[in-house]
C-alpha cells in the first residue's frame, strides 16, 4: 500500500462515526394503551415498577394517552406532538384487534416508530405475556434502526434500561428491494462490472454499522464491562 492509499485508508476510518456515551435526562413520559378496565389499571402499575427499575431516583411526568384518547392517525400524531414526551411507552399489536398476529409488530407501532421521532420502548403485549417477569429484572435490550451508526441517543436510551449481565442487541437494518433497485440501474451501465459492484457496495454498506458496534463495545468495556 502506498503512504497516499494508507493516509486515505486512515482519513476514512477516523471519519467514521463513533459511539459517545451520554447520561439521558428522561423528565415526561407518555404511555400509550388500548387497554379497559383493570386491564389499563394494572399495566400502568406494572409499567411504572419496570420504570422504577432503570430509573430509581429519577422524578419524571407520566403521561396516558388510552384506549379512549385514539383517533385516526393524524390527528393521534398531533397529541403526540403536542405532549413533546422524552421516551414513549408502549406495547407490540397496539390497538390490533386480532393480537394473535405475533410475527407483527402493528401499525400504529409502524407509525410510531416511522412517523415521529420520539424514542419508543416496546413491551410485550400485556395479554400474551406474563408482565410480572419483566419486573424480576428486564432480559435483553433490542436496539433496531435503519441508522444504526448515526445515532447516539438510540443507544443511548437503549442503555438506560441495560441490566448488568443482560446483552445489548444492536440491528442495523438495510432496504434489500432499495438496494437491488439500484443494482438493477447500475447493472445497465456500460464498463462496470455489476458482480463485483454488488460485492464492494454490499460490504461498504455495512462497514459504518460495524464500526459503530465495535466502538459501543469499546466504550461499554471500559465503563461497564458487565453488559
Amino acid at each position: 500500500m502506498s503512504d497516499l492509499s494508507a493516509f486515505e485508508s486512515v482519513f476514512r476510518r477516523a471519519l467514521r462515526n463513533r459511539f459517545e456515551r451520554e447520561k439521558i435526562a428522561i423528565q415526561r413520559i407518555l404511555l400509550i394503551h388500548d387497554l379497559a378496565d383493570e386491564h389499563a389499571v394494572r399495566f400502568q402499575d406494572q409499567v411504572q415498577q419496570y420504570l422504577q427499575l432503570s430509573f430509581p431516583s429519577a422524578r419524571y411526568e407520566l403521561e396516558i394517552m388510552g384506549r379512549n384518547d385514539f383517533a385516526p392517525w393524524p390527528q393521534f400524531k398531533s397529541s403526540i406532538q403536542k405532549n413533546k414526551p422524552d421516551l414513549i411507552v408502549t406495547y407490540r399489536l397496539l390497538w390490533v384487534e386480532d393480537i394473535s398476529a405475533r410475527k407483527s409488530l402493528g401499525s400504529y407501532i409502524d407509525l410510531l416508530s416511522q412517523d415521529t421521532d420520539f424514542p419508543i420502548l416496546i413491551m410485550p403485549h400485556p395479554k400474551l405475556y406474563k408482565m410480572e417477569r419483566l419486573l424480576q429484572g428486564p432480559g435483553a435490550v433490542l436496539v433496531a434502526t435503519a441508522h444504526l451508526y448515526d445515532d447516539h441517543r438510540l443507544v443511548n436510551y437503549a442503555l438506560e434500561f441495560q441490566q448488568k449481565g443482560q446483552p445489548l442487541l444492536m440491528v442495523h437494518i438495510e432496504d434489500e428491494d432499495t438496494f437491488d433497485y439500484y443494482m438493477e440501474a447500475i447493472g445497465k451501465i456500460p464498463g462496470i462490472d455489476t458482480e463485483m459492484a454488488r460485492k464492494t457496495l454490499s460490504e461498504q454498506l455495512l462497514v459504518g454499522p460495524h464500526y459503530y458496534t465495535e466502538s459501543v463495545q469499546e466504550v461499554m468495556k471500559a465503563e461497564d464491562p458487565e453488559i
